[in-house]
């Protein structure tokens, strides 16, 4: 994880009849409350999604390092890498604070 996420992240409507889906941490109690003018099932859609968030970031990292470390003997392919790292590393960096 990152040095802004120490461990992974869990979600739960607590019991059956609650319709607000509660994203978590062990460590650090709620993170989100996923109440929204949607359904129950696109507010776990939703909650889900923020659960995995911390795990995606750090799983499109790794793409982009390995990207960044491929060789290509297409020049098309090559290209399309490269495009497709550059638009990795500004997701990234919308999710990282400024430095």
């Amino acid at each position: 994880m990152s040095k802004y996420i120490s461990e992974t992240w869990e979600w739960s409507t607590g019991d059956p009849t609650d319709h607000i889906p509660v994203v978590y941490s062990i460590k650090d109690g709620r993170i989100a409350s996923i109440d929204s003018d949607g359904s129950i099932e696109i507010r776990r859609a939703h909650a889900r999604l923020i659960a995995a968030a911390p795990e995606l970031l750090e799983a499109l990292k790794w793409c982009v390092g390995s990207l960044k470390h491929a060789h290509f003997n297409d020049a098309h392919i090559a290209a399309n890498a490269q495009g497709d790292t550059e638009n990795a590393e500004t997701i990234i960096a919308k999710a990282e604070p400024k430095s």
